[in-house]
């Protein structure tokens, strides 16, 4: 994956040697702190020069090229940089190339080599003291820890085993006579695992200089083993030759590489990372762990666990999970630390083994703060149960029948389970949005009307988007009603109005509320579409398409309940048959648009001629009824007002060439009749026949 200098950097320092960023000429893009400090120089100086400015004359410049091809083969680069006053200090360089920025640079890490190089001078003086007495110089050279190898250099037997001492043996597993006269380039290495070449380390052996490196050795079982080999030439018995003590580092390598996985795993993250070894001291803690128990400008390798987290936290928490993961298990649990900044935290913790082979040489402690974690946790719970009880709520909005039982149940469901303690319902209505619905807590005069595309909430309709905020005062076009609102939330139900929430306190709301109002907007917008639909459907199934009228499966509905009603207050009924005269010749000389034009006129003037309380039925084809409920049996009024202003109309009117009329005939019902309804209707219908026929 690909990463961007500006990423990059912030890793830089939590890596505890000097790095470097070079181009691939060598121009230097970026440092950690660690390489100033080693050298002395600001940031800003070094990025402004290359890797050339920092050699010494004389000694090796190492180009990005040279030095990914060593690193790769495990070769320890040496060279010598000069530090800002002057100061000349011997380095070992590592490097490899990456993509940066879409960029091939080098990432380059120095080493400071002094005491190194101090402890091989010493070790040379030691032996040319010591080589002028034999004995003692035997002594000393068999109680040395690490193997010791005299070899010869030059020659046809350049590397011949000359002497060794028993560490050498007990090291190789071979006798000290099998191993003198053995050539220890050839019998004990293991090719293709030095670390530097050989001829490369003869010249530098013939200037006088002592040289260090890796390779593998080979035992005398076939078993092979990894060393650490410091070289430097001496005089032995009068001929050239050389000193080359081994170090068995075999575990040690084992480890290392656990512990740069470790590091290159978690260096850069938030997560808190530590090693420890078995006697509790550090091995190495990340920038992380340091900065979180407030020990960044100390050495952590200098101290042990006691003297950071203290002896109780380490005797009564720590140590006895430490000593389970010193028998090889991988321990994780769950606790509480004091951080200098943040007080109380809450950790998962968990180590892991550090092993070479069978032997457990450490632990390694990734410590993750989970603070955060714990209480977003705790937080979507109680989000997912509000949701569960705001889908649950779906149920109630979906048993409303009418759009003002939808409404109000909507608010007192955002009061309830959404705990909003302001909120209105606004509906839109021509060019204004009307409140129609209001919580307990928000008074009826703090409620208003807007114009859309006016306010918040006449913008948030205009715009189909949720507009949100945590003060009201800020935003701009903002037309509050109360000097006591702050934070709002302002939500279209889709094209048919606004839900708007207001909090008193600023801040009030944050995302996951927008996301809860727009999941019950998106609920209400949906009931309410459902009861406006089947309001829709109702209306259709009683009403007749053509006049709008209703129709005759209504009047069938609703004649029982008038019958009812008028037989518990012994109100009379009455009944208007009309039917419209010459109509199958408007049809047919007219054409059948104008019939159904004179058929909506019609019920146009039967409408505005008759009281709310009357029903208007078009009772089938060109025929219409009027139920006309508490007249008493007084009609004749409503008769002689429909045609007088049918007159009108057709004075008016050039639908036709000729007057249009009607025939109309009554009856009335009344509880003390003996006959039923259908024989009064049929009574109506035989008087509008007989008008017809006069």
């Amino acid at each position: 994956m690909d990463i961007s200098l500006d990423e990059l950097r912030p890793l830089l320092e939590h890596v505890p040697e000097a790095i470097f960023l070079e181009d691939t000429d060598g121009n230097i893009l970026d440092v950690n702190e660690e390489a100033c400090q080693m050298l002395g120089y600001e940031r800003e100086e070094l990025t402004n020069m290359s890797v050339e400015d920092l050699v010494p004359e004389g000694s090796p410049v190492f180009l990005p090229e040279q030095l990914d091809k060593l690193t790769e083969a495990e070769r320890p680069v040496e060279t010598v940089n000069v530090k800002k006053d002057g100061t000349k200090i011997p380095i070992e360089l590592n490097g490899r190339f990456m993509d940066v920025g879409g960029k091939k640079i080098i990432l380059a890490s120095i080493r400071d080599v002094t005491a190194r190089r101090n402890a091989k001078e010493q070790l040379k003086d030691a032996f040319q003291k010591l080589s002028s007495n034999r004995e003692r110089y035997k002594g000393y050279f068999d109680k040395l820890g690490d193997a010791v190898f005299i070899t010869k250099v030059a020659g046809e037997d350049h590397g011949k085993v000359l002497d060794v001492n028993s560490r050498a043996t007990d090291q190789t597993g071979y006798s000290r006579d099998e191993l003198l006269g053995m050539n220890i380039e050839e019998d004990l290495a293991v090719p293709d695992t030095v670390t530097i070449e050989y001829g490369k380390g003869d010249e530098k052996l013939a200037r006088g200089e002592t040289i260090t490196f890796m390779e593998k050795k080979r035992r005398k079982d076939g078993s092979q083993y990894w060393t650490e080999v410091m070289v430097t030439p001496i005089d032995y018995e009068g001929q050239d030759a050389s000193l080359s003590i081994n170090r068995d580092i075999t575990h040690r390598r084992v480890v290392e590489k656990q512990l740069q996985q470790y590091k290159m795993a978690v260096e850069g993250t938030d997560d808190l990372m530590a090693a420890i070894d078995k006697d509790y001291n550090y091995l190495f803690a990340n920038e992380a762990y340091k900065s979180f128990h407030g020990i960044e400008d100390q050495n952590i390798t200098d101290k042990n666990v006691v003297d950071i987290l203290g002896e109780k936290d380490f005797y009564d928490e720590v140590k006895p999970h430490i000593d389970i993961g010193f028998q090889g298990q991988k321990i994780e649990y769950e606790t509480s630390r004091k951080n200098r900044e943040e007080g109380k935290r809450l950790l998962k913790i968990t180590y892991y083994p550090l092993t070479s082979g069978e032997h457990i040489e450490g632990l390694v402690g990734v410590m993750q703060d989970i603070t955060e974690q714990k209480k977003t946790e705790q937080a979507l719970k109680e989000e997912r149960e509000r949701l569960k009880q705001l889908h649950g709520a779906v149920d109630i909005l979906q048993q409303q029948n009418t759009e003002e039982d939808v409404l109000q149940t909507a608010v007192q469901v955002a009061e309830r389970i959404l705990n909003f303690e302001i909120c209105s319902i606004d509906i839109a209505e021509g060019e204004y949005l009307v409140p129609k619905a209001i919580s307990s807590q928000l008074e009826p005069d703090k409620s208003a009307r807007f114009k859309i595309g006016e306010g918040i909430a006449g913008k948030t309709f205009q715009r189909g988007e949720t507009i949100w905020g945590d003060d009201i005062r800020k935003q701009s076009g903002a037309k509050p009603t109360s000097n006591d609102f702050r934070s709002f939330i302002s939500a279209p139900i889709g094209k048919i109005g606004v839900f708007q929430v207001i909090g008193r306190e600023v801040g009030s709301f944050d995302e996951r509320d927008v996301e809860l109002t727009e999941i019950l907007t998106g609920h209400l917008r949906e009931e309410i579409n459902r009861v406006r639909l089947e309001k829709e459907l109702r209306e259709q199934a009683i009403h007749d398409p053509l006049t709008g009228l209703y129709n005759r499966r209504y009047f069938n509905e609703t004649l029982s309940k008038e019958v009812q009603k008028s037989e518990r207050y012994g109100h009379y009924i009455a009944f208007l048959m009309i039917d419209v005269n010459r109509f199958k010749e408007i049809n047919d000389r007219y054409s059948h648009q104008t019939g159904d034009k004179v058929l909506e006129e019609v019920a146009n003037l039967l409408e505005e001629n008759v009281r709310d309380a009357d029903s208007v039925v078009r009772y089938g084809g060109d025929e219409f009824l009027i139920m006309m409920p508490e007249t008493n049996g007084e009609s004749r009024n409503t008769i002689t007002r429909l045609r007088k202003n049918l007159a009108k109309w057709n004075k008016n009117s050039d639908l036709l060439d000729f007057d249009l009329t009607l025939a109309m005939g009554v009856s009335h019902w009344s509880p003390e009749d003996d006959r039923d309804v259908e024989e009064v209707l049929k009574e109506a219908d035989r008087n509008m026949y007989g008008d017809k026929q006069r």
